[in-house]
């Protein structure tokens, strides 16, 4: 009876349970595929709740299944930076397993947008070089062409209205980054003409414009800058080329545009002329005593200064002479000197920048032995030394003839000679940013040991890089050496072998000269087999060039030649200078590099200046367009006295001395030791020793 009891619930029980399962629902995945994803990461959502990510293409489905009847909606919650995504099939009601939400996946374009203002007429933009868009009112602007993520954008004006300047002030350019850009901002502006006159021209001018607006003119009349200046913005008219025989003013140069052309700029040409002394009254140095060693230097600007040594009644000083503006000052008496009083001073020389900053140096006892010392004018201020510890050259010898170089930036460097406790050697100073570097010592020198180093030459280019010149003992005779300074550093002679000048002969005196780019000369003489020659080292664009052997000699052969030396100017011309006989005479040649390409003397008679006197002594100086002046002293036979000569090039024609009577200084004493400067315009001042009755005097003659 138990046993049938239980057969019986266990059958009432199973019952049960199939009575309450055959009232479920089923349950079904959700799903599909995706395509084109490329990248990232795409997040999909079902009914604002559960999410799947997916980062490549293929299928997928949410995790939980639906039940059967039940709504869905396939939505995107996220997609990649640059893409859109876009879901097909993505609602319905199950009734089964859904496979077929279509998530198709593309890449997102960005539109390029932005607002014109100010415009009066038409103008046409850009974008990326096309694209064109064309506005005839102010307003908003849609280049048509959408860009995608990370694409460059570069909005340029194609055209702009006439008497209009429109400029892009805002968002010019840049990189799509997963937005629209809508901040591009294009302003038009009102613009005029800038022009003038131009009167008295005798070849040409080169004007400029706020800095960078460049024309040529090369006849009198008007001229019209051909780039317009917005309305209430400032121009600045000025000269920054010509001809070098004219110096021109500006009028009416500066001002502010002001709703209307501008036509009344006058740049007047006027000739300049040379200056020479009359009488021997006209010099510069004070009157009574010997004023010897005149040096002269000119700046950019025409302001020139001249130095010499002279005694102040007690011992020999260092004075000087300055022009500034074309007003000359002189020393107002034998106590107005530069150098420290109390010990002789001598053997200045001194170098200008562009600019009109100054450097002069000189040797001056300190009671002990000689030292150079340094006086500098920097924006409108000397500064001189006021006692004999200045010196700059380290103690323990005596230093004498500094040479001096200044740069365009106001670097500053001396060169003198001076023992190192065995033999003449070369030391440097030099001033970069306004600080000093002296000689540590007297084994701080640019030669080699071994022998003695002697008459150092300097010069440097308009950054501050320098070459320097001496002659030396390589053991057996004297040659020519070189030290360089560059982006920085030195670079010195490795040895005695180290020297420039080809083995076999003496050298004597190099002179060294360098242009504003770097370009280089030096010259010097070599007594060779008993035919003195004339010697040079080139470097032009970098690269050095040395004589390889006697037979690059640049002067005619047949007579002995003496001292010569050389200017490069910035267009890449140089000139060297000499004297040497003719056969009768010693006389002065030249050897010119124009073009690239030398010219040297044919012959003896190929020579510039008057035949009948011995003339000796040549000096050169050039402009940065390559005009030059040579000058020297010569003897002229009719007055029986030493006088000053001078050879011009100015716009590709020498003029030369007509005859022995064509001197420039004042007739009746000797007028010798001459020296020539010449600034990047043409301006040029020459100067010599002459005596005036009352002892050697300084004269100056000026070409302005």
């Amino acid at each position: 009876m138990r046993r049938f009891l239980g057969s019986a619930l266990l059958v009432c029980a199973l019952g049960a349970l199939s009575a309450c399962n055959s009232g479920s629902t089923a349950t079904y995945l959700v799903g599909g595929s995706v395509s084109g994803l490329t990248s990232g990461t795409l997040t999909l959502q079902i009914n604002g709740g559960e999410t799947v990510d997916i980062s490549v293409d293929g299928t997928f489905t949410f995790p939980t299944k639906l039940a059967a009847g039940a709504t869905y909606e396939i939505t995107v919650a996220d997609t990649p930076v640059g893409f859109l995504a876009t879901v097909t099939n993505g609602t319905g009601t199950v009734a089964g397993t859904v496979a077929d939400v279509a998530v198709a996946v593309a890449e997102r374009t960005y539109t390029v947008s932005g607002a014109v203002s100010g415009l009066n007429g038409t103008i046409v933009l850009q974008n990326n070089g096309g694209d064109d868009v064309t506005l005839v009112a102010d307003g908003p602007f849609t280049f048509p062409t959408a860009l995608a993520n990370g694409a460059t954008f570069n909005v340029t004006i194609l055209s702009s209205p006439p008497g209009q300047n429109c400029t892009v002030v805002a968002l010019e350019a840049g990189s799509i980054n997963g937005a629209d850009v809508t901040g591009i901002a294009v302003v038009c502006l009102d613009h005029y003409t800038v022009g003038g006159s131009v009167n008295g021209l005798g070849n040409h001018v080169i004007l400029r414009n706020n800095g960078s607006d460049e024309i040529t003119v090369d006849a009198n009349g008007p001229f019209t800058f051909p780039t317009p200046v917005v309305d209430g913005r400032s121009y600045e008219v000025t000269v920054v080329g010509g001809s070098t025989t004219q110096r021109y003013t500006v009028t009416n140069g500066t001002g502010q545009i002001a709703a209307g052309n501008v036509a009344d700029v006058e740049i007047n040409a006027t000739d300049k002329h040379w200056w020479h002394p009359a009488v021997p009254a006209d010099n510069r140095s004070l009157d009574g005593s010997n004023a010897d060693y005149g040096r002269v230097a000119i700046a950019g600007t025409g302001d020139c200064i001249v130095v010499w040594h002279q005694t102040d009644g007690s011992n020999s000083q260092i004075f000087m002479s300055s022009c500034h503006a074309g007003v000359w000052t002189d020393p107002s008496g034998p106590t107005d000197n530069v150098s420290p009083d109390g010990q002789d001073a001598w053997a200045p020389d001194v170098a200008m920048n562009a600019s009109g900053d100054a450097v002069v140096a000189w040797s001056q006892t300190d009671g002990t032995e000689s030292r150079i010392f340094v006086s500098l004018y920097r924006s409108g201020t000397w500064t001189h030394p006021t006692a004999l510890t200045e010196g700059i050259s380290p103690a323990g010898s005596d230093a004498y003839f500094p040479q001096v170089a200044i740069a365009d930036d106001g670097d500053v460097l001396v060169v003198w000679m001076q023992s190192d406790g065995t033999d003449q050697a070369i030391f440097a100073s030099s001033q970069r940013g306004g600080v000093w570097d002296h000689p540590d010592s007297l084994a701080d020198n640019l030669s080699p040991s071994g022998t003695s180093a002697a008459f150092a030459q300097v010069a440097m280019d308009g950054d501050g890089d320098a070459v320097v010149a001496w002659q030396q003992n390589d053991g057996t005779e004297n040659q020519v050496y070189l030290s360089s300074f560059d982006n920085g550093s030195w670079t010195n002679p490795a040895s005695l072998a180290a020297h420039v000048s080809p083995s076999g002969a003496a050298c004597d005196v190099p002179a060294v000269a360098v242009n504003r780019g770097g370009d280089a000369v030096v010259c010097w003489l070599q007594h060779e087999s008993g035919n003195d020659r004339v010697m040079m080292s080139e470097r032009v664009n970098g690269t050095w060039t040395h004589p390889a052997g006697f037979g690059a000699a640049i002067n005619p052969s047949g007579n002995w030649a003496v001292l010569p030396r050389a200017a490069v100017a910035t267009n890449g011309d140089a000139i060297v200078t000499w004297y040497q006989v003719d056969g009768s005479d010693a006389q002065i040649y030249v050897s010119h590099r124009e073009g690239g390409v030398w010219t040297h003397p044919i012959g003896l008679a190929d020579n510039i200046s008057p035949a009948g006197g011995s003339a000796e002594s040549p000096f050169v100086a050039m402009s940065d367009n390559g005009d030059a002046v040579v000058a020297w002293d010569q003897f002229n036979p009719n007055s029986s006295s030493w006088s000053i000569y001078m050879s011009e090039l100015r716009d590709g024609t020498w003029t030369h001395p007509a005859d022995l009577d064509s001197s420039i200084s004042p007739t009746g004493n000797d007028a010798i030791r001459t020296r020539v400067a010449m600034n990047r315009n043409g301006d040029a001042v020459i100067v010599w020793q002459q005596d005036d009755g009352s002892g050697t005097a300084i004269y100056a003659s000026e070409y302005r």
